[in-house]
């Protein structure tokens, strides 16, 4: 099999399967015909990671080109259910509740 880079694959279902492929091969290292569900999931994941990454670089190299404003925020929701969570590693009352 002649390596080829993944970013050149056609779009579509036919582009997505050869770059599945291309990163289970050449990310994992791993023969198509030795795969495992583990496998399939990470190139997977690395081939939609791939696809994302060319949009966020291009979206961050616009927003400070054009000074553009940001908000950031952090969910309370967060932030309760970690404290409660470390109040019981804490107390070591877990048997109690769960």
């Amino acid at each position: 099999m002649r390596k080829k880079s993944a970013k050149n694959s056609a779009n579509g279902l036919a582009g997505f399967q050869e770059s599945v492929r291309y990163h289970l091969r050449y990310t994992d290292g791993k023969a198509w015909d030795k795969k495992t569900r583990r496998d399939i999931y990470r190139a997977v994941a690395m081939t939609i990671r791939e696809r994302l990454i060319d949009g966020m670089l291009e979206m961050e190299e616009r927003y400070n080109k054009n000074n553009v404003k940001r908000l950031y925020y952090l969910s309370m929701e967060f932030l309760m259910g970690r404290a409660v969570g470390n109040i019981f590693k804490r107390r070591s009352h877990r048997q109690v509740f769960f």
